[in-house]
């Protein structure tokens, strides 16, 4: 059965759910869709932003360890926070903000929730990594003493420039990981927003087939 988002009176065979009730409903039926290829948006999209703000954690990470000389030295403490946080962030927050509004139908505006879903994206992926990886190689290099780099209290627009200037061989690959985020955050949202409206398509065709049959 189709779930339909009623403002009005409703059908006296209709079943009434609340909003926790209607997405556990959605949930549950997309767990169990006869063809998985057609959901598979909704099923795995946000695995893949997970993974893929990880992915972008770990090279910015590892550049920032390797050019302050880091090695192996704390890297559980740099690696961790970096890798594992982005990939919740991005779970929860594509999760709770994106397609908790496609499968309850909440947005009528669909660019502007591609929209939202790009920039959730582009923050744990990008701008996330960008702060939390120079910020601990840093302090791992100033406690270690593996890098001579200008103290943050007394010199701070000093460490920015060294910063910026470890930055620049890789300004190519960063824009190319920014710009990645927005538009896999907007295509996975594009995909899944098809991927709904084709499953709920289905159905309603379904109920129109079985309300005109004879037999009913």
């Amino acid at each position: 059965m189709a779930l339909v988002k009623q403002t009005g009176p409703l059908p006296t065979d209709a079943v009434p759910l609340d909003k926790n009730e209607a997405l556990r409903y959605q949930v549950d039926m997309l767990r169990h869709w006869p063809n998985q290829l057609e959901v598979w948006p909704l099923r795995s999209g946000i695995g893949i932003l997970s993974i893929t703000a990880a992915v972008a954690g770990i090279y910015v990470n590892a550049h920032y360890r390797r050019k302050m000389k880091l090695m192996k030295i704390g890297s559980a403490a740099t690696y961790l926070p970096i890798i594992v946080l982005p990939g919740i962030a991005a779970t929860l927050a594509h999760k709770l903000f994106v397609t908790r509004d496609i499968l309850l139908e909440r947005k009528k505006c669909l660019l502007c929730l591609e929209t939202r879903a790009a920039l959730l994206q582009f923050t744990v992926g990008f701008l996330y990594p960008m702060t939390l990886g120079p910020m601990g190689s840093v302090l791992l290099a100033t406690r270690y003493a593996t890098y001579r780099l200008p103290n943050i209290t007394n010199d701070f627009w000093g460490l920015i420039s060294v910063l910026r200037k470890f930055t620049r061989p890789i300004n190519l690959q960063l824009s190319i990981i920014a710009i990645g985020q927005l538009f896999l955050g907007s295509c996975i949202t594009r995909l899944e927003i098809k991927s709904y409206y084709n499953v709920k398509q289905q159905l309603l065709e379904a109920e129109k087939v079985y309300d005109n049959s004879p037999f009913v």
